[in-house]
């Protein structure tokens, strides 16, 4: 698709419409690169979170065995 034969949208200079879909589409470089910065960092602390919640599982799993091994040794 050119650029060429998108139809600029009345009262906003970095809207057009598709002819073929009907779709508005932005032709704002800066705005698009702004949006995919903020969507790989979104996605690298989505990433951060997602391991953490796994480190954080495995601790607790690790002291629920301590706990039970100390309840062990205190009976004995």
């Amino acid at each position: 698709m050119h650029s060429t034969s998108l139809i600029p949208v009345e009262g906003h200079s970095n809207l057009k419409r598709d002819p073929h879909t009907n779709a508005i589409l932005s032709t704002n470089d800066t705005d698009y690169e702004k949006y995919i910065q903020e969507r790989n960092r979104r996605q690298s602390l989505e990433n951060k979170i997602e391991i953490n919640s796994k480190e954080l599982s495995e601790l607790k799993l690790e002291i629920s065995e301590i706990k039970n091994l100390l309840i062990e040794l205190a009976n004995k």
